[in-house]
C-alpha cells in the first residue's frame, strides 16, 4: 500500500514539475510534447529550481534566507538535481502525513519523499517542532529548523537514522553541514 501511495506522490510531484509556461510555444504549434523532458532539458543546464512553500503561520521565515541555506547546502553536498521542493507545514499537517505514509499518527520534525536524481524530492518540515524542541534545549528555533532542513536533505540523499551505525553516520554528516553553514554565516531569519 505504501508503494502505491509513493507512486501516486511521484505522479503528483511530476505533474507539479512540468511547467506550462515552458511549454507555451510548443502548444501554440499544436505539437504533442513530453513536458517532463522539456523541463529537464531547460533546467539541467541551470542551478536547481528550489520550490519553497510556507503553509504554516506560527513561525515567520524569510524565503531569501531559506533559499540561500538550501543553495549552500546543495553546493556543499554536491547534489546534482534539477529541482526539489521544501514545505513548511503545521503540526496538524505533518501529523497527517506521518499517519498516512508511515502509519504513525504522531507529530515529527520532518518527512521526506525522495523521487529521483532529476527531481530530488519533497521535504516537509514542521517549524512548530523546532520551536518546541529548541525551547527545551535553550537553543534558537531558527538554528533548530535549519538542522531539520539539513536532516531532510540527507534523507533525500539516502542517509538513514534507523539503526545506531547509520544514525552515527548521519549525525556526523549533519554536523559537517551545520559547521559549513555556520562558517559561511548562513542562517535562517525572520522576514
Amino acid at each position: 500500500m505504501a508503494d502505491f501511495r509513493l507512486q501516486n506522490w511521484r505522479a503528483i510531484s511530476t505533474a507539479v514539475y512540468c511547467s506550462p509556461i515552458l511549454n507555451r510555444k510548443s502548444t501554440q504549434k499544436n505539437q504533442k510534447i513530453d513536458r517532463t523532458l522539456v523541463t529537464q532539458e531547460v533546467y539541467s543546464s541551470l542551478a536547481p529550481r528550489i520550490n519553497i512553500y510556507n503553509q504554516q503561520r506560527t513561525f515567520p521565515l524569510s524565503r531569501v534566507s531559506v533559499r540561500k541555506a538550501v543553495e549552500t547546502l546543495i553546493s556543499f553536498l554536491s547534489i546534482s538535481c534539477d529541482e526539489c521542493s521544501l514545505y513548511f507545514v503545521s503540526t496538524k499537517k505533518i501529523t497527517a502525513l506521518h499517519a498516512e505514509f508511515f502509519e504513525d499518527p504522531t507529530p515529527t520534525d520532518c518527512i521526506t519523499f525522495p523521487i529521483d536524481s532529476s527531481y530530488l524530492g519533497d521535504l516537509f518540515v514542521c517549524p512548530d517542532a523546532a520551536i518546541t524542541f529548541a525551547a527545551s534545549q535553550n537553543r534558537s528555533p531558527y538554528q533548530e529548523l535549519l538542522l531539520y532542513i539539513v536532516h531532510g536533505f540527507l534523507h533525500l540523499l539516502g542517509y538513514d537514522d534507523i539503526d545506531p551505525i547509520s544514525r552515527r553516520s548521519m549525525r556526523k554528516m549533519e554536523k559537517q553541514c551545520m559547521d559549513h553553514l555556520s562558517k559561511l554565516d548562513v542562517q535562517l531569519t525572520p522576514p
